[in-house]
């Protein structure tokens, strides 16, 4: 049994373990800082919950960097650089003289000290007294909010806090088990193929996963002594905090997994929009106009690296290999709920909002850098939470030296700093996921149904794998008084390519969906990566995507120490069946497996680190990722619809390639700047808008004269979203006005008559019109910006690559100039019915009452993730954790 030692005396925790607990003799090369959005956060009690409860003022460390992340926002324009401690705040190794606030010895050769902002550092004589420590920090932080992963990871959160309202609880748990649908056993298998995959620091990884595991049942073991130590929102549901296993951390790792870590997996939704364009234009036009939207590989798409990297091909499509579901067919999988009375019923279950994809990276070079270090702006997004997902943390024992963030549950750093580099990443959107259409069967050879049970697969008909999952939903409690308890059973179904999303039919033959996903089964083999890193095996541009490449999740991972930037894109892809077309559904008989394909250990073949996108310190002196496309020949998945000629990145590149035009050279006060500047941006306005007035032209009818102006004067501004005076609404409220009501108007006025209503509204299912950045969570990246800047250009005469039509005004400049105006001038009467003829009135607010989706203003939300609540704050399209590094010095290589 493990001892821990820790006496407070009047609310001061005194150590009584050596001091020699910092024996990791880390070495700070310096020059860097980063920020966390709202704060570090932690575990609340039931004292701290009811004073927060008494003034509606979070505790201190849950918006305690709040000034500093928001306050960036009101700094840009007169940015330099002796303002940057004022936005970040230090990211060194260790505490500096005099800033530690508190300490603790939860067991003898481990010291947990924290600074002003919460954040632990942790030093253990051991390796694993470092990693226990790890464990113990993390639940002291995030122990609520990791009960609630490793719940949802299972599909089980309905079962630990209700179904949610509106069922929203409940559809998280569907979706995780439609792509995660493991049970313990397979969770240990998953810990298992993690550990084989990292070869000879196998048993080290599992041992580490050990001494975490234990930290985390020794805080919770304190929480059963120490009613101080317990989270509030346990005695609100009820409950009391069990025991964590090793398996509950492989649950959370799924979770990750499937939210952030692959692409591709809609191609029974793309096949949908090509049997609908083929209905509108035939088979060949409609094809072509189906490839018009996939944008699988526009040439014209901004991309990190100018490197040429050649996707899978499976050459020329076979159409024997394509599987389209008839029109109206497919029936997804359900959940069925039975209450304490009536009937079963089959729940319907509320959309939810997507998961934003908003990270970036802006590396610079050495030689285009004024100290002649590189330069590193970079973060990941996961969302906005209260506490935060993301737990900042600083580790230092033998074999770790490493400071950034964790995510709660898992054991590892996902991105951060070593000694002398920082890394981030964002996620790829690369195809690393399809939908196989199992061809039912009965074993008996008799005729087959949507209800089957038995598929095809080289040429047997073989048995699905079923499961039910049946939950209990629990009954009235602290926070739901009302809540009536609730039977949930989950019908889960596998074949050999992955879980059942639905039946459908196929020319009127039934058939079943699977979701075949290359890291299915191995959602803990890249481990060994993030291992390296912490160690400091890495050490160089080389030694980094070496060992980012061992992960097998699509990210781009970007890196900077003071000689070199680099970038890689991991993940594991598959080389599809020749003839397969991976934008369609593939048939799951066998014949169009991937390459290699072992259904026993879900391994195949895939492209090798040679194949994977790369670039080291570019010519052209920076990287530039904010989850674009990677390279030139390397596909978008097919979930990932838009990558056309205009995407966010640009407005990213475009300064940044001015500011190094010539011998010009960037310091990283001024790489911050154009960061912020362009987080507060319209892409609408800024890349779109001086297109639409060229159309517009000279001559603007007198009766959109005054939307016309509003609009120039925005554009000329820099088409900002932001309020820098504080008074809570935009400055050129008008323009902003305007540009949101007009632009689904004027989308859905030029292409619908092309297209027309149905195919228009399949197409809108896979990319939708955003009206406003925040309001439907798109920020800019993928969406029908590319789509209108190609047919513009085509209308007014321009050579457009990889259109097959034009689409404003059928192709005819003057009647697509009609359209604008005409959609332009709806608009002006929509805003002037809701806001009245003074223009100079109209208002659109950075931030409004009440919270929910969707939003009424632009606010960045909170997404609540235990009984502390944090304010929303105006909106930036930045990440949740922000470095920013200029590193001054390397080990000796």
């Amino acid at each position: 049994m493990r001892l821990r030692r820790i006496t407070a005396i009047g609310g001061t925790v005194v150590l009584l373990c050596p001091a020699a607990a910092r024996a990791s003799g880390a070495t700070d090369y310096g020059g860097f800082r980063d920020v966390l959005a709202a704060g570090q956060g932690q575990d609340v009690n039931a004292l701290q919950l009811a004073q927060y409860e008494l003034t509606n003022q979070p505790p201190a460390s849950f918006v305690d960097q709040l000034p500093l992340y928001s306050g960036l926002l009101y700094a840009e324009p007169t940015l330099g650089p002796a303002d940057l401690d004022k936005y970040f705040k230090d990211e060194s190794f260790g505490i500096p003289s005099g800033q530690m606030v508190s300490n603790e010895s939860p067991e003898p050769g481990l010291v947990i000290e924290r600074d002003q902002y919460n954040v632990p550092h942790i030093y253990g004589q051991t390796r694993s007294e470092t990693m226990f420590g790890v464990g113990y920090a993390q639940a002291e932080d995030r122990l609520f909010f990791m009960d609630l992963l490793r719940h949802l990871g299972r599909g089980e959160l309905s079962q630990f806090v209700g179904p949610g309202t509106g069922n929203s609880f409940l559809r998280m748990d569907a979706d995780q088990l439609r792509l995660s649908d493991y049970n313990e056993a397979e969770l240990g298998r998953l810990i298992d193929n993690g550990v084989r995959a990292a070869g000879s620091d196998g048993p080290l990884l599992r041992q580490d996963l050990n001494d975490f595991t234990a930290g985390i049942n020794a805080y919770i073991a304190l929480t059963q002594r120490d009613p101080t130590k317990l989270p509030a929102e346990y005695p609100g549901i009820g409950q009391l905090p069990q025991p964590w296993r090793q398996t509950d951390t492989a649950a959370v790792a799924s979770l990750i997994a499937g939210l952030e870590g692959y692409g591709g997996g809609r191609s029974v939704d793309a096949a949908a929009v090509l049997s609908a364009a083929r209905a509108r234009f035939g088979a060949r036009a409609g094809r072509a106009v189906f490839d018009d939207f996939r944008q699988q590989n526009d040439p014209e798409t901004p991309v990190t690296t100018t490197r040429h990297f050649s996707f899978d091909n499976p050459g020329p499509v076979n159409r024997r290999s394509v599987a389209i579901p008839d029109p109206g067919s497919v029936r997804p999988t359900t959940v069925t709920v039975s209450g304490g009375v009536g009937a079963d019923r089959r729940l319907g279950l509320p959309e939810l909002p997507p998961a934003p994809l908003h990270s970036h990276g802006l590396l610079i070079d050495g030689s285009r850098s004024r100290s002649g270090h590189p330069l590193a702006v970079m973060g990941p997004q996961l969302g906005f939470f209260s506490p935060e997902a993301l737990d900042e943390i600083d580790v230092h024992g033998p074999g770790l030296n490493v400071r950034g963030v964790m995510l709660p549950g898992v054991f590892l750093v996902i991105m951060g700093r070593g000694p002398d580099f920082v890394w981030s990443a964002t996620t790829a959107t690369t195809d690393d996921t399809d939908e196989f259409i199992e061809k039912l069967c009965n074993p008996d050879g008799s005729r087959p149904s949507l209800t089957s049970t038995h598929y095809l697969y080289h040429r047997r008909c073989v048995s699905l794998i079923e499961r039910k999952r049946v939950e209990m939903t629990p009954g009235p409690n602290g926070l739901s008084p009302t809540q009536t308890p609730e039977t949930l059973t989950f019908s889960l179904e596998r074949s050999v390519h992955g879980p059942i999303q639905g039946r459908a039919t196929v020319h009127g033959a039934p058939v079943a969906i699977a979701l075949a996903r290359s890291s299915y089964f191995h959602d803990l083999d890249g481990a060994e990566g993030f291992k390296l890193l912490e160690s400091g095996q890495v050490h160089s541009a080389s030694s980094f995507q070496r060992a980012m490449a061992k992960v097998d999740l699509g990210f781009n991972w970007m890196y900077a120490d003071d000689r070199d930037v680099t970038f890689v894109q991991s993940g594991w892809y598959p080389h599809r069946a020749r003839g397969s077309d991976f934008s369609l559904p593939i048939w799951g008989t066998g014949r169009w497996d991937w390459r290699g394909f072992n259904p026993r250990t879900y391994t195949e073949s895939h492209i090798g680190f040679a194949g994977l996108p790369k670039d080291t310190n570019p010519r052209r002196g920076y990287l530039i990722n904010w989850n674009n496309d990677a390279a030139r020949g390397w596909s978008a998945a097919d979930n990932e619809w838009g990558y056309g000629p205009i995407y966010r990145s640009l407005m990213f590149e475009r300064p940044v390639r001015a500011a190094l035009a010539g011998n010009g050279k960037l310091d990283l006060a001024g790489l911050v700047k154009i960061m912020e500047s362009v987080v507060t941006t319209d892409l609408r306005g800024k890349l779109l808008y001086p297109l639409l007035r060229k159309v517009i032209g000279h001559r603007v009818p007198a009766g959109i004269a005054p939307a016309v102006g509003a609009l120039d004067k925005w554009v000329a501004d820099g088409s900002y979203r932001r309020d820098l005076n504080h008074d809570n609404v935009y400055e050129d409220s008008a323009g902003i006005a305007l540009m949101d009501a007009w632009w689904p108007i004027l989308m859905r006025d030029i292409y619908e008559p092309v297209l027309g209503p149905a195919l228009l509204d399949r197409i809108l299912a896979m990319v939708p019109f955003d009206r406003s950045p925040s309001v439907d969570y798109t920020d800019y990246g993928v969406g029908w910006y590319g789509y209108l800047d190609k047919d513009l250009r085509a209308v007014m005469g321009q050579r457009v690559p990889d259109l097959s039509r034009r689409y404003c005004g059928h192709g005819s400049l003057r009647r697509c100039r009609a359209i604008i105006v005409a959609s332009l001038t709806a608009a002006y009467a929509q805003v002037r019915a809701q806001q009245g003829t003074d223009m100079s009135r109209w208002k659109v607010n950075a931030t409004c009452a009440g919270q929910g989706y969707p939003q009424a203003c632009d606010q960045i939300e909170f997404t609540t993730g235990g009984a502390v609540s944090t304010p929303p704050i105006p909106w930036q399209n930045r990440p949740t954790f922000q470095q920013i590094a200029e590193i001054q010095g390397h080990r000796p290589r």
